[in-house]
């Protein structure tokens, strides 16, 4: 499984990476091992966006959640 995390108007925090990390390994029992996701991180005026996409099987999953807090923006993704 391959996991890519890029942020948008604002630094990269490998705090985030550990925890995006964290809940994508979670999935592990529900993908294959050639799995693949995608999570965007952007902050726009205060609020954080998560967009994030798992491509498994053949068939791609999106999700987008947004909050005034960047760890609960990221569980709710996932």
């Amino acid at each position: 499984m391959r996991l890519e995390v890029s942020f948008r108007n604002m630094r990269g925090r490998d705090e985030v990476r550990r925890r995006a990390d964290a809940l994508f390994d979670k999935l592990h029992r529900f993908l294959d091992p050639a799995a693949e996701a995608s999570i965007t991180v952007n902050r726009e005026h205060g609020t954080f966006e998560i967009d994030c996409i798992v491509s498994n099987h053949g068939h791609t999953h999106k999700q987008t959640s947004t909050d005034d807090d960047l760890r609960t923006a990221l569980d709710r993704a996932f």
